[in-house]
């Protein structure tokens, strides 16, 4: 759900920006079917421009960035990453989108209720077929004359009165379609409900259509005072203000004023230009820190609360590994381009603020790999927990400071206090880490690691393992690992033959001695080692 909160957040940012140039530039001009695309166009890039910019930063990152798959073996423990969005989140991001949740929630209620509101009176009207529309009469008479879909509904004594000119004013709407218009404008704002230009936006369609529509009964030759009087006694009825086009608009002063606006050259198009800035405008809104930082923390987010939780007990993995195994994973890089890589979630002028999300994040010595090595050499599983058969994943947040130290360990979802002893050991004894910076200057960066306790045969101790509770083998899977523009086409070594990487990927891991990655050289060299039998 984050991901579709922050699209909307995005978008509604974007529409309304574009809709104050429109109201500005173009909603005076008697040009309706050019405003009306017009209005189309807006809907479409506010809508559109989260999901291009997304595939245009994933082709700009896939161009730049190499990406690897490796499936391999070493001694000791399994690596793999692991979603963990939900692993810490805070508290505002589960009310934001339940708040969300709950307004879209209003909002289709209401569109179901005028529908059926819309339905009754068409049902319980009286039909007259026609080609192309039905006329629906009704002896409600405090019901505007209105149109919806292939129906134009009008009282009796409204038919008997001005049937023809209303009839020419609402086939105009279903000629043109303009329900649709109103369909889609009522999708938008039950999807940007909180935002004001959505709902805006669906007036000034509704204003456009009627303009077309005035247009038509005064170019079918009525006397137009006496149009403008209908218009005039209609205005105190009732009508469907979400889906239905009524001829009882509530604009009727500027519908009238533009009856006789006859200002309609082809060069004010231009004035449509408007847009170009004002999309450029929104643009830069998003793109600024606190925008990008909360964009990237919602659509991230879960519609949950507790999320952070420390939840202490057993956790059982539903497959029974060969080895004891340890799942591992850092905080992934957001993309480049991204609102994500230009800002944090903490932003401010102090240096000893401590971010969730900056420019460069921090790196391990040697990358994501060698952290991986790092762990699989250093873990040890608790005797006592492996006694009492304990397993599960201790998710542990720890600071890298602006000098790359290792600081202020905690554990934010728990599993047993030795398990969770374990996992802050661990974490204390990681080397130095390249700080993360921004603007290019190291700062202090939350960084989370979760680490997955598992263990075989109803936690008994491997007879083969050695005293410090390792095991010979298991198996580490890195998946989809992005390294820099720079990184290398890793060079793989089987019993001493080079080989490629899809042969190392379908090598059974119980044939495997052992494997030792060389990253010392810059391009990565991996030695596999088989059994001899």
């Amino acid at each position: 759900m984050g991901p579709f909160v922050a699209y909307s957040i995005y978008s509604s940012i974007l529409l309304l920006a574009l809709y104050v140039s429109y109201k500005w530039a173009l909603a005076g001009e008697n040009q309706h079917r050019y405003n009306r695309m017009a209005l189309w166009a807006i809907y479409a890039v506010a809508l559109l421009a989260y999901p291009a910019s997304h595939i245009i930063s994933q082709m700009m990152t896939t161009a730049g960035h190499p990406t690897v798959d490796i499936q391999a073996t070493i001694t000791g423990i399994m690596l793999q990453p692991e979603d963990l969005s939900a692993a810490s989140q805070p508290l505002y991001l589960s009310i934001l989108i339940w708040t969300y949740i709950s307004g879209m929630v209003a909002a289709i209620i209401y569109t179901v209720i005028t529908i059926f509101k819309l339905c009754r009176v068409i049902n319980n009207g009286d039909k007259r077929h026609y080609d192309t529309y039905t006329l629906v009469l009704t002896d409600d008479t405090r019901i505007a004359p209105f149109s919806w879909g292939r129906y134009v509904v009008m009282s009796y004594p409204d038919w008997d009165d001005n049937g023809e000119m209303i009839l020419t004013h609402e086939l105009r709407h279903i000629k043109h379609m303009h329900c649709i218009d109103l369909m889609f404008a009522q999708s938008v704002c039950i999807f940007q409900w909180f935002n004001p230009a959505a709902w805006l936006m669906r007036e000034e369609l509704k204003t456009v259509h009627e303009y077309q529509a005035d247009s038509a009964v005064i170019a079918s030759g009525v006397n137009i005072r006496d149009y403008q009087m209908l218009l005039i006694k209609k205005a105190v009825g009732a009508r469907f203000p979400s889906l239905a086009n009524s001829l009882n608009h509530s604009k009727l002063k500027k519908r009238i004023t533009m009856m006789y606006n006859s200002n309609d050259s082809r060069a004010r198009r231009l004035r449509g230009l408007a847009l170009v800035p004002a999309l450029a405008a929104a643009l830069f809104v998003t793109d600024l820190p606190a925008v990008a930082a909360l964009l990237s923390d919602t659509s991230s987010a879960q519609a949950l609360i507790g999320a952070a939780t420390g939840n202490k007990g057993s956790e059982n993995t539903p497959d029974n590994q060969t080895a004891i195994g340890l799942i591992a994973m850092t905080d992934p890089q957001p993309e480049a381009n991204s609102p994500a890589r230009k800002a944090s979630a903490n932003s401010g002028k102090t240096d000893n603020r401590i971010y969730d999300v900056v420019e460069e994040m921090p790196r391990f010595p040697g990358g994501d790999q060698a952290l991986f090595k790092f762990l699989a050499e250093n873990v040890r599983y608790p005797e006592a927990a492996m006694k009492a058969n304990i397993q599960g994943r201790v998710v542990a947040q720890f600071v890298v400071t602006s000098t790359g130290a290792v600081g202020d360990v905690r554990v934010v979802r728990g599993v047993s206090d030795d398990l969770d002893a374990e996992a802050v050991r661990v974490i204390k004894s990681l080397p130095d880490f390249t700080p993360g910076k921004v603007n290019g200057k190291p700062v202090s960066v939350w960084y989370t690691l979760p680490i997955s306790f598992t263990l075989t045969d109803d936690g008994k101790k491997d007879s083969a393992a050695p005293a410090d509770n390792k095991v010979e083998k298991s198996t580490i899977v890195i998946k989809s690992y992005t390294g820099s523009a720079s990184d290398e086409e890793p060079i793989i070594y089987i019993d001493g033959v080079k080989q490629d990487i899809t042969t190392l990927k379908v090598i059974n891991p119980d044939k495997i001695e052992s494997i030792d990655v060389d990253k010392s050289s810059g391009t990565p060299i991996i030695k596999v080692v088989t059994k001899k039998s």
